[in-house]
Formats: C-alpha cells, sequence, structure tokens
C-alpha cells in the first residue's frame, strides 16, 4: 500500500510528478550519438527513466531546477568496454533556462564510494554526490579541468601543488590515501581540479595493487607533510577500508591503452613487423623473446600482472617460456585452460573494434576476498586457494 503524502509536501510531490513526464519526453527525444550502439542507448534510456526518483534525491533535491524540457547525452571518455559501452555526460536543461549535469557510468561506482566515504572521515567534509547501481552508476559532475589539460605532466603539477606553502589538506589526503591503499590508473585524465584548486581524482576501480606507479615517487614527500594526526586517522581506518575495498572486485590493469589498442588492431602481418622492433619482452625478472602470435603475448602481459602482486611466482630453475608460464597460469584455477578464456577477451575485442572510431579495451576483474578473475565477455574463473 502507497503511503500517503503529507500536506506539506503535496506541493513538491506534483512539481516533481511534473518534472517526471518532461523528464521522460526529454529521454525519449534524446538524439542517439552516432558513436554509441543502438543496444547501449536504449539501455541508457531505460535506466534513467528507473532511477528517476534517486537521481532527483542523489542530486537535485536541493537544486533550483525548474521544468525538465530537454536532455543531452554526450560522450564523456575515450575507451569502450563491454560491448561499445562508455562514461556519457547527462545534462538536463530546464524551463528557466539553467543546465546541471551528472556523469553516466557503465559499471559499478562502489570503490568511488568507499574512496569518498574514506576522505570524508579524513577531512570532515562530506563527499561527492555518488548514485551507484551495481552494475551501473551516476557520478557528480565536477567543474573543472583535468590535469592533462594543463600542460605539465602529471607528477611536475602534483609536485606543485603539494609543495604550495598553503597547501590544501584535503589534496595531501587524496594523494597519500591513493598511494597508501595501491589505487592505479592515477594518470591526468583522471585527476580533476576545480577553480578552488581542489584535486578530485574520478576513476577509482582498480585498488589494492602492490604500487600506484604515478604516485611512489611523490609518497616520501607526501609522508612528511601530512599531519600525524590525519596518519593515525587513517592507521585507524585502514582495516576497515582495506576490508570494503576487497569485498568487491578491482579491475586489473596488466596493459597500457595504447599498448592494448595496438594488440586489438594489429593483423598477423602487422604482428611480425612489430615483433622485429621489439623482439624482446619483459616478464617479471626474466627477459624473452617475444613470441611469434599477439595471443601468446597477451599472456604474457597478464602473467607479469599476476608476478607484480604475487600471485604467480617465477625462478631460475623454471627456465621460462612460453609453455610454461601458460600451464603455470592454467594451474592457478579451477577450471581447465583459464588461459584461452583470458584471450578470448582480445578476440572479442578484435571483433568489436570498428577503428578508428571506436576501440574496444577488454576488462579483466579481481575479486581477492572470494577468489576469483572475471572476464568480461567469458564469464569468471576461479583461483584455487593456497
Amino acid at each position: 500500500m502507497t503511503s500517503p503524502i503529507r500536506p506539506n509536501r503535496l506541493n513538491e510531490y506534483l512539481i516533481l510528478e511534473n518534472r517526471k513526464t518532461d523528464f521522460f519526453t526529454a529521454i525519449e527525444n534524446a538524439l542517439n550519438p552516432e558513436t554509441l550502439s543502438e543496444a547501449f542507448f536504449q539501455e541508457v534510456q531505460e535506466n534513467l527513466k528507473n532511477d528517476y526518483e534517486k537521481i532527483v534525491d542523489t542530486f537535485f533535491i536541493k537544486k533550483d531546477l525548474g521544468s525538465i524540457e530537454n536532455l543531452e547525452i554526450s560522450i564523456a571518455g575515450k575507451e569502450r568496454h563491454y560491448g561499445g559501452k562508455v562514461a556519457l555526460y547527462i545534462t538536463f536543461y530546464d524551463s528557466n533556462g539553467n543546465f546541471s549535469k551528472v556523469v553516466y557510468k557503465p559499471r559499478s561506482l562502489a570503490p568511488e564510494i568507499h574512496l569518498e566515504n574514506f576522505l570524508k572521515d579524513l577531512n570532515k567534509k562530506e563527499p561527492r554526490p555518488i548514485l551507484n547501481c551495481e552494475q551501473y552508476g551516476y557520478d557528480g559532475f565536477i567543474v573543472g579541468e583535468h590535469l592533462c589539460q594543463r600542460g605539465e605532466n602529471l607528477e611536475v603539477q602534483l609536485v606543485e601543488l603539494l609543495s604550495e606553502e598553503n597547501a590544501k589538506k584535503e589534496n595531501i589526503n587524496l594523494i597519500y590515501t591513493l598511494a597508501r591503499f595501491g589505487f592505479e590508473d592515477t594518470h591526468q585524465d583522471n585527476f580533476l581540479i576545480d577553480e578552488k584548486g581542489y584535486l578530485y581524482f574520478i576513476d577509482a576501480e582498480i585498488f589494492c595493487t602492490k604500487s600506484s606507479k604515478n604516485l611512489n615517487s611523490l609518497m616520501e614527500g607526501v609522508e612528511k607533510k601530512i599531519e600525524k594526526q590525519k596518519k593515525d586517522i587513517v592507521d585507524s581506518l585502514a582495516n576497515k577500508f582495506i576490508k570494503e575495498l576487497k569485498s568487491i572486485p578491482t579491475r586489473l590493469i596488466f596493459c597500457g591503452t595504447d599498448k592494448y589498442q595496438n594488440l586489438i588492431l594489429l593483423d598477423e602481418d602487422e604482428w611480425r613487423a612489430w615483433k622485429m622492433f621489439n623482439p624482446i619482452t619483459k616478464v617479471g625478472n626474466f627477459r624473452l623473446n617475444t613470441p611469434d602470435n599477439v595471443y601468446d603475448y597477451h599472456i604474457l602481459l597478464f602473467s607479469n600482472f599476476l608476478i607484480k602482486n604475487k600471485i604467480l611466482e617465477l625462478d631460475e630453475k623454471d627456465n621460462p617460456s612460453i609453455e610454461m608460464i601458460r600451464d603455470k597460469i592454467n594451474n592457478l584455477f579451477e577450471e581447465e585452460n583459464a588461459t584461452e578464456k583470458i584471450n578470448f577477451e582480445l578476440q572479442r575485442s578484435k571483433e568489436l573494434t570498428n577503428p578508428p572510431q571506436v576501440i574496444e579495451i577488454p576488462v579483466f576483474h579481481l575479486h581477492l576476498e572470494e577468489n576469483w578473475i572475471r572476464c568480461s565477455h567469458s564469464g569468471a574463473i576461479k583461483m584455487k586457494r593456497g
């Protein structure tokens, strides 16, 4: 039975219902961007309709947003995953000439929520609004610029920001937290800075790695600047935070986007030519001859991730080769031929890629607590315990 509407909320209810009608009409009228698949665009439209009340409550309940007259969907990211899905800007235009944005992300935003709540305890400030819907979610739009738009490389910019005499404590806390808890993908595109000089990290899905390579060199300087009180707070909250992170899957990153694009785009003749200029592939501490085909090379890249995170071990007596490494990886999992599933992701991405407009980047996830790796197209493969 529906709860009765209290009289003092009747006007608010009627306004929201009118907005809802306009909202749905705007969704139906939104043009399908040519670079999105029809299936993904329809999925986004349906999700927007189903999530109307939650979107209003999370992002607009305190804003003077009038009747929604138009809605615009535009692409917010470069990389495609899961068959052409990509981050989107959803812009709402109202009858008063105002507009407001949220960012639609086709993945779980649980990592961002855990990170923002952790920073809330450090900074004693409310986190940015985020709405997680399990397989996708909506992130608050931050008015600012990506660090990649400012010219200098990431490390130079962060050193300057953190070395200022009145460096913002929130920025120091953010970098310390990202480095301390192994957040990756910490490149310039994933940092935003607002007009007041506050930093934001907008892609937290890779965490609990053994290093945060872009931030490690800054760690010593950040540790000197962070207040002892804040360090004590981090230490006191660390176990709880790590437990929260390990309860959700982290995305695996074992290959840079540019390198993966090369793997996807090269045919056999192009691969042989590429191999001539890249005859050696480093695996852990070993140097192996680059394999004759891109799929064996893919397995070597994957093994580097496993070695770095102490899931796979190689030593000199193993006399490493692609065959031995493939066998070692297969022996990590409960099912046979796990490497076939891993390589199926590369094959599927080759099929889905439509160069040069759309590059499909495979996605792998690792669940640190439940001990499985999930491939985006071929499902989860369970690792053996021990």
